[in-house]
């Protein structure tokens, strides 16, 4: 079944994290980031595919104890030469604190969909022998996704850097059933409601 995909960069749910003081807070981040298809460690240098993502949650509890929480998110990514790569997944994220609730560390884990759309034009031989230019409405893949990730928390905005695998399956038919890629990503997290737990 052959459908549109191209407006889905612009289907965007938002993000995670901020001080320990707040409670319950609907939390939007942004990220940027380098794709490359590659296992750990490698991607952190290399050749230029920039993406972004954002995303969208509302946490549980308080920051200053182990908090664990759902965040939904949207991706895009250009790899040159080869797709565009469209995201649209879940996580399930766990933090702890490092340093009076100022410094945290956490990963996350979790399932979605990848849709790439390739740069290349495509083809099909006819029964008369002959070529004829096919569409090009890309292809529908599952993503796994595991990333670990720091976080300098703030009043309002936290910076993060976090490292992030992912694999993909099927990717090409008979010849690359799971693709592995790997990002590292520098954002931040930025409060979208500023009401403020009360006082135990």
């Amino acid at each position: 079944m052959k459908k549109n995909y191209l407006n889905l960069p612009f289907l965007v749910y938002f993000a995670f994290i901020s001080q320990s003081s707040l409670l319950a807070q609907p939390l939007l981040s942004l990220s940027f980031f380098n794709h490359a298809t590659a296992l750990p460690p490698h991607g952190i240098s290399g050749q230029l595919h920039p993406g972004i993502d954002i995303g969208f949650t509302t946490l549980k509890r308080q920051l200053n104890k182990k908090s664990g929480f759902i965040q939904w998110k949207a991706g895009y990514y250009y790899h040159r030469l080869v797709h565009h790569g469209i995201q649209l997944y879940g996580e399930y994220n766990k933090v702890y604190p490092i340093i009076k609730n100022n410094l945290m560390i956490g990963w996350s884990g979790g399932l979605g969909y990848l849709h790439t759309l390739e740069l290349h034009e495509k083809f099909k031989l006819n029964p008369d022998g002959q070529y004829t230019k096919t569409g090009n409405l890309g292809k529908p893949h599952a993503q796994v996704s595991l990333a670990s990730k720091i976080i300098f928390v703030n009043k309002s905005i936290s910076p993060f850097l976090e490292y992030r695998l992912r694999l993909s399956t099927p990717f090409v038919n008979k010849y690359v059933p799971l693709l592995p890629s790997t990002s590292v990503h520098l954002g931040f997290y930025y409060i979208l409601e500023t009401t403020k737990s009360k006082p135990s």
